[in-house]
């Protein structure tokens, strides 16, 4: 190891320290029932990629579980999107 290298233990725990922020961030926001920025979601969905993590059929049920909680907030964004809208146009008519 040269000098200003990290250690194979500090990276490990580095690692570890991620997935358990990330794993708080998306847990915080569906407990929340806030949608999940798309930036952290790209950031978890690459952290899996890059560590091999994939699905397996036999867990289908822990995934669709996922599946359905991301479709919730996908959900929940549209319609504050869409009042957000109707807010905006009914403002616009009235001129205020």
């Amino acid at each position: 190891m040269s000098d200003g290298a990290a250690s194979t233990a500090s990276l490990m725990e580095l690692h570890a320290k991620l997935a358990k922020q990330l794993d708080k961030t998306l847990e915080r926001d569906i407990n929340d029932d806030m949608p999940t920025d798309a930036a952290t979601l790209s950031v978890i969905s690459n952290f899996l990629k890059n560590n091999n993590i994939t699905c397996d059929p036999a867990e289908r049920d822990t995934t669709s579980a996922l599946a359905e909680k991301f479709k919730e907030q996908a959900r929940v964004r549209e319609e504050r999107k869409q009042k957000a809208l109707a807010l905006v146009k009914k403002e616009a008519a009235t001129g205020t």
